[in-house]
């Protein structure tokens, strides 16, 4: 028994649980390939292959999973926690259950492979438990899109602790538009996206500014405040996003440059491009840096004799003057 028994995110073992001497590799668990700690790469099945890269570990704490913690890595074989976060009130936990976890760092370096998996690893550890927004489980997406009847719709991405779509969970929408009038919307669950769907009437064009906050039962899960943008600028030239190519070669013309025109098909073959560019820039020489020089500010004697004279000549000024 212990005050801080609640805390972990893993039962304790009865038995002697320490195990060492035996490799033990980690592999992600499904929340692992979810959760912001975890996910080195967007892509699940390229964010799995990396973390084949890391070492195997020797030494191990197998414990169980607890009911409200989450188990991001565990162990290849027996699948006991390697990795395990939990949210308590409004702090976070985090376990590492091996006292071997320096070989993900330097055992890459030892295999001749850069440790950047490790350091990007506790770089998301340390915003994970800092509540970094990047890792917040309700994030509102920058723009408002147009619906039928001059409508608008703001989506919100809420997760559960597991960074699951979290569809049961209670969102409130507070909307001030650019004239300060505040209002509450709803936000109803869209299964075909994932996503919570704000539907609302905008009174003009402008900046709006959205605060989200959600729960699930009595639990809350995160808040979000965010800035988007009705209309305006941005919207129309979203709208078409087309290169203007004649444009483009009008002002390389007048800039002195070169207009190369390259067709969209992939399979275009992309040599005699390559030559004409190659061709182009015969003649050009790229600018070169001919000398580097260091100069001393001291080592330049009217500076020093300024900086000398100016005093002086303030002090005796101050004594013909009889100033203090």
């Amino acid at each position: 028994n212990s005050p801080i028994q609640a805390l972990p995110p893993f039962q304790l073992a009865s038995r002697n649980d320490y195990v060492f001497g035996k490799q033990v590799r980690g592999q992600l668990t499904e929340t692992g390939l979810r959760h912001p700690i975890t996910r080195l790469v967007d892509d699940p099945a390229a964010n799995q292959a990396l973390w084949r890269n890391f070492p195997p570990l020797r030494r191990l704490n197998v414990t169980g999973a607890a009911g409200e913690g989450q188990v991001l890595v565990a162990s290849q074989d027996e699948g006991a926690p390697l990795l395990a976060v939990r949210r308590f009130g409004e702090g976070r936990v985090l376990s590492v259950l091996t006292d071997d976890f320096w070989r993900w760092n330097f055992g890459m370096v030892g295999a001749e492979k850069s440790n950047h998996l490790y350091l990007q690893l506790m770089l998301q550890i340390m915003r994970w438990l800092s509540g970094d927004p990047s890792s917040s489980q309700v994030r509102i997406l920058p723009d408002a899109e147009t619906a039928e009847r001059g409508m608008r719709v703001i989506r919100v991405d809420v997760r559960d602790d597991a960074y699951r779509a979290a569809a049961n969970a209670q969102v409130s929408v507070l909307l001030r538009d650019p004239y300060g009038n505040v209002q509450r919307v709803p936000a109803v669950f869209q299964p075909e996206t994932g996503e919570f769907e704000v539907r609302f009437s905008p009174g003009g064009g402008g900046t709006y500014r959205v605060e989200a906050q959600a729960r699930l039962g009595v639990q809350m899960i995160g808040h979000a405040i965010r800035a988007v943008n009705v209309g305006g600028l941005r919207e129309a030239e979203m709208a078409d996003v087309a290169p203007r190519w004649e444009r483009l070669a009008e002002l390389s013309k007048k800039t002195g440059g070169v207009f190369f025109s390259y067709g969209a098909s992939s399979t275009q073959d992309a040599r005699p491009l390559m030559e004409e560019i190659v061709k182009s820039m015969k003649g050009k020489v790229p600018p070169q840096i001919v000398e580097i020089r260091d100069v001393r500010l001291w080592s330049i004697p009217w500076v020093g004799i300024w900086l000398i004279l100016f005093p002086a000549i303030e002090w005796t000024l101050r004594r013909l003057w009889g100033l203090a």
